[in-house]
């Protein structure tokens, strides 16, 4: 070994000469595992290093060159910031594989082992310890507040992987209720029939409240029917004619305003006993115009005959002042107008 090591090595062990220097010249690993390799020729042990650390290796096993005795396994090392030796039998780690360099840089077993290794032993570590309250609400406070940070990274830089898993989740759901509806529709089942029930109800509930609003909305279609045969109600007192309700306000509020008005007004009350104006006369009057069709202008409309029974709106139809109701005298030629 002396003269030769690479042979040794190569006869030895089940890595080549450049495979163990690669390893060697990792950082930590040089003298330590010269020390080590001595140990366990001298206690014929197998031990394992673990170290999660950047710039080390993840595993290094080291065993005797060559013992025909049963081997003691020992397990050591740093997982994070923790420190752990363990001399657990072989058969409690029935999940541990040794691992070579060939095999870490081809595939991700290595990493899988490692995992669920480190799961294995903190779940362990956690059984045995006994932990104060207080370090349980220390670490459930934490853990609140993780949660917090990661939501609200989350929803301030939303992920292009994030919109693609929603987008699948949507397909996915248009496709199941796809599915769904024709699996339906081929063989109904009890619970669709009961659905259809429920829905055929429903439909007959909607139906007669419907037809219970639709009754007061047809009485008040007739009133309006009515009002309309009846004409307006409304009297403007400045040129005493008939509006509707839209079409009048109060004169309350432009008695107050303007009082000069009052010599142009006949102080008509109407509908409810109140005196109400139209809003063209309302325009002039506030302008200080007297409106064309006052009724100071001497355009007031003929008293109604006694013997007449007309209404309000046919009085004013037949006044003679209305230019279609005005006597004119025929043509001689019947074609001269055509």
């Amino acid at each position: 070994m002396r003269d030769n090591p690479e042979r040794f090595i190569e006869s030895n062990t089940e890595i080549s000469w450049l495979e163990y220097l690669n390893n060697m010249s990792m950082q930590g690993t040089w003298g330590d595992a010269m020390i080590i390799q001595a140990v366990a020729d001298q206690l014929k042990l197998k031990i394992t290093i673990a170290e999660t650390h950047e710039g080390f290796r993840e595993y290094s096993i080291i065993q005797p060159v060559s013992s025909t005795q049963q081997l003691t396994h020992v397990y050591l090392g740093h997982i994070d910031e923790y420190h752990y030796v363990s001399t657990l039998p072989c058969t409690s780690m029935s999940g541990f594989v040794e691992i070579y360099p060939e095999q870490s840089t081809q595939s991700s077993q290595p990493k899988q082992t490692r995992t669920q290794y480190i799961n294995k032993y903190m779940k362990q570590k956690h059984d045995n310890e006994r932990q104060s309250p207080e370090a349980k609400e220390r670490r459930r406070v934490y853990a609140k507040e993780y949660r917090k940070r990661k939501r609200a990274s989350e929803s301030s830089q939303p992920s292009a992987l994030s919109i693609e898993t929603k987008q699948k989740k949507r397909l996915y759901a248009k496709e199941y209720m796809k599915r769904k509806r024709a699996s339906e529709s081929s063989q109904p089942s009890t619970l669709s029939i009961e659905a259809k029930q429920k829905q055929r109800l429903y439909a007959k509930e909607y139906r007669k409240q419907k037809r219970c609003e639709i009754e007061p909305l047809q009485s008040l279609i007739s009133k309006f029917h009515d009002i309309v045969s009846q004409g307006p109600l409304y009297t403007c007192t400045c040129c005493d004619q008939l509006w509707y309700r839209h079409s009048v306000i109060p004169v309350t509020t432009l008695k107050e305003n303007y009082p000069d008005v009052q010599k142009r007004l006949l102080n008509r009350k109407s509908v409810n006993n109140v005196e109400c104006l139209c809003k063209t006369c309302n325009k002039h009057l506030k302008n200080n115009k007297v409106p064309p069709c006052a009724a100071v202008n001497g355009l007031q409309f003929p008293e109604k005959p006694l013997f007449f029974d007309l209404n309000e709106l046919e009085c004013r139809l037949l006044a003679p002042r209305l230019a279609f109701q005005k006597l004119m005298q025929a043509s001689k030629n019947l074609w001269e107008h055509c």
